[in-house]
């Protein structure tokens, strides 16, 4: 549910009216984006006008007018206040999210890198966001026509475990996959081409889905658990990682994080993947992980004062 909270905001800020056209041509699917999409960025996002109206227009139209005028909230229990641009607006917008907001889930794609959720490990969040929006009879519509949002059901977990090359430290074939299966969309269907795709959106919490989406899949609204800029990030994450390796020599997280960034020998490399492997193929299936035996605690060493105390005693 807390992911609606953010699909909420879409409501919120998306402007209307549209302006009427009858020209339906595609709208290019690439776009160069920024790694990092600041709020006032986003915004103009949403503000972009349809290229043609449609059913769900007097939709946006009502709730963005409530939203606007919405109730002044005082002292909710749920609610702090400082945490939000405007709380009124933002609880309003939440109610009817929660009434009336309607889902379409894209079925073009093959398993399992689309519709297959992943449930276990860490990146577990975007298959449980998946299995749980398929199973919503709330949100959820058969109907494109009734859609006012569109999810592209992509793990990028599976795409990364289904494509990538082992120590090959190049996504190009990943992105071209995502690539084709927006063709697919673009070339099948209208609603990608009404809004330039400001009205799909994705959700991810792999590292390397920003990098997989912001050539081609860019005007998507895109949810991830972690957005972070690679530049911005990679030096601590390094220095953290390499002293965590030096400290906890078994610790599999850092070996498996340096395997993925290219900071181990071929050999250290083969072995950290086909590890990382098993423990996948161990977490699918439900067996117990066992964890490196802990390393022998060292006493404490006693000082010579302290012995000829004790013996004084």
């Amino acid at each position: 549910m807390g992911m609606m909270f953010a699909i909420a905001l879409v409501m919120q800020y998306f402007e209307l009216p549209y302006e009427n056209s009858s020209s339906k041509t595609n709208v290019p699917a690439e776009k160069a984006t920024a790694a990092v999409v600041s709020i006032s960025e986003m915004n103009d996002l949403l503000l972009e006008k349809p290229r043609w109206s449609s059913r769900v227009d007097q939709d946006l139209l009502n709730a963005k007018l409530q939203i606007e005028n919405a109730p002044i909230v005082e002292n909710d229990p749920w609610l702090y206040a400082p945490l939000y641009r405007n709380v009124s607006m933002f609880k309003r917008s939440y109610e009817l999210t929660e009434h009336m907001l309607k889902v379409y889930i894209h079925r073009e794609g093959q398993r399992p890198i689309l519709r297959q959720p992943v449930l276990k490990g860490i990146y577990a969040a975007e298959g449980w966001y998946m299995k749980l929006l398929k199973g919503s009879r709330q949100f959820v519509t058969k109907t494109q026509e009734k859609a006012h949002l569109f999810y592209l059901p992509f793990s990028s977990r599976m795409l990364e475990e289904t494509l990538y090359v082992p120590n090959s430290h190049s996504h190009k074939n990943l992105i071209q996959h995502l690539k084709n299966y927006l063709d697919i969309i673009v070339g099948r269907y209208s609603f990608w081409n009404r809004t330039g795709g400001a009205d799909h959106f994705l959700v991810a919490c792999h590292d390397w889905a920003p990098s997989e989406t912001n050539k081609h899949i860019a005007s998507a609204l895109e949810l991830f658990a972690m957005l972070i800029s690679k530049k911005a990030s990679e030096k601590p994450l390094r220095i953290f990682y390499e002293s965590l390796s030096k400290q906890i020599p078994s610790s599999e997280m850092a070996e498996f994080w340096m395997m993925e960034h290219g900071m181990l020998s071929t050999g250290r490399a083969k072995k950290a993947y086909e590890k990382k492997q098993l423990r996948q193929k161990q977490l699918r299936m439900g067996t117990p992980i066992k964890s490196p035996a802990p390393l022998p605690r060292s006493k404490p060493e006693i000082s010579k004062k302290q012995q000829q105390v004790s013996k004084d005693c």
